[in-house]
């Protein structure tokens, strides 16, 4: 076992040390006091009702087993207590009032986007282009009429196109598609006339037409075929006797299916069996 030393003293340390721990206590017993003397009556009351009134938190009959209600201090306000006129209590902050601000600028909108005017379409000229068949359609008003073999032919000029219309008596025997000598001469005048205006001429058909009534060839089997042949010949006899290219020349055979008059008479019947030779500029 090691043995302690004893602590060695010397003068007077030991006695130094006591009395300054007295003094701190006792100066901190004074500034206790001194903070007890600065209390505040008013507010001391008001604390200690708040705690009274409060249901289980201080409540005077059952404070301190019975014993009796929590003594009040009272404080008489003319004592005399030392107070510090220096310290001053804190500031309470003001709120500045709020006052109502510039109006808002606008918000600025957006414009809308405008559509762009549309051009105003071209108006069509109030005098239309004058055809180039017209001359073609008088040269044959004047030639067929001066021809008394002619009778039966009509023709029509509308905006771009002239139409022929021949009866089949003219052209062909009945229910026979074999041209007449008749017809050979109405076909060359039309024929000349078509030479003449070639180059104006941008094409050339010929529809055939039958009534649903007439009574057949042997060798021809229907009123398509009868219609489709009779408008083949008329148009071969033109492309033959003209200039007209063969490029720009077809036909086509309706049959009955497209009358212009009763089929129930022999002049109604006499009018569906045709040929249309139909120019186009």
């Amino acid at each position: 076992m090691r043995k302690k030393k004893k602590r060695e003293s010397g003068g007077g340390g030991g006695w130094m040390d006591t009395y300054g721990d007295l003094v701190t206590l006792l100066l901190c017993f004074f500034v206790l006091l001194y903070s007890f003397s600065s209390v505040d009556a008013s507010k001391w009351e008001a604390l200690v009702k708040s705690f009274s009134g409060a249901s289980g938190v201080l409540d005077n009959n059952n404070m301190g087993n019975g014993v009796g209600p929590i003594p009040i201090i009272t404080v008489d306000p003319k004592d005399d207590l030392d107070v510090d006129p220096t310290v001053q209590p804190f500031p309470t902050l003001e709120i500045p009032e709020t006052t109502p601000s510039a109006e808002p600028s606008p918000v600025p909108t957006k414009e809308p986007i405008k559509a762009p005017t549309p051009r105003p379409k071209p108006k069509p000229s109030s005098t239309p282009k004058p055809s180039q068949l017209v001359p073609l359609y008088n040269d044959l008003n004047n030639k067929l009429s001066a021809n008394s073999n002619t009778v039966g032919v009509d023709i029509e000029h509308y905006n771009n196109e002239v139409r022929i219309r021949i009866v089949a008596s003219v052209l062909f025997e009945p229910g026979s598609d074999t041209l007449t000598p008749q017809a050979n001469e109405i076909l060359t005048i039309i024929a000349d006339l078509v030479d003449q205006y070639a180059n104006k001429i941008k094409s050339l058909h010929t529809e055939g037409h039958t009534d649903n009534v007439s009574k057949l060839n042997s060798d021809i089997q229907s009123k398509w075929e009868l219609a489709g042949r009779r408008a083949a010949h008329v148009l071969q006899y033109l492309c033959t006797n003209s200039k007209i290219n063969s490029n720009q020349a077809y036909t086509m055979g309706y049959g009955s299916a497209k009358p212009v008059a009763t089929n129930d008479t022999p002049e109604g019947r006499d009018k569906n069996n045709r040929v249309d030779i139909v120019i186009i500029e």
